[in-house]
């Protein structure tokens, strides 16, 4: 794998664009659109008429035979009184990164399928943060896949 970094983070955009698919789909949000949290120099300047979610403090380790992933997958939202729509897309999203879980790793030119990444102990759902804006709910996930098999 040659362009490994490349296409992890691809992979993790293209989860997040599934799940945000699948949000709409399911009525929890409307307006759910990926973003690179680390792209965005200033959380403040983010788009204030959507449901925002995507990666946050992504980083990776590689050794000869694995790869070995971090990343905190953000979710927020807008004009969500109670944060009840905040509250039911972090309780989906935790459901889907869940120890043992699969999130296939796609190909950056096609998206077609080329292996898995799968999801190790310890996610975690951490305390939520607040811009001026809006509320930012952190899941905390490790992922690892094999880069000696399929």
């Amino acid at each position: 794998m040659n362009d490994t970094f490349k296409i992890v983070h691809t992979s993790i955009l293209a989860f997040c664009n599934q799940f945000a698919e699948q949000s709409q789909t399911n009525n929890m949000s409307d307006t759910l659109t990926i973003t690179d949290f680390d792209a965005h120099a200033d959380i403040q300047r983010l788009p204030t008429d959507e449901d925002l979610i995507g990666p946050l403090e992504f980083s990776m380790v590689m050794d000869e035979k694995l790869i070995e992933v971090t990343t905190n997958i953000a979710i927020s939202t807008v004009e969500d009184t109670n944060i009840t729509r905040l509250r039911a897309l972090t309780n989906s999203l935790f459901q889907k990164l869940t120890p043992g879980q699969r999130i296939p790793l796609v190909d950056p030119t096609n998206r077609a399928p080329i292996g898995t990444l799968v999801t190790m102990n310890g996610t975690a759902i951490l305390p939520i943060s607040r811009t001026s804006t809006r509320p930012l709910q952190l899941i905390s996930v490790q992922m690892g896949a094999d880069l000696a098999g399929p």
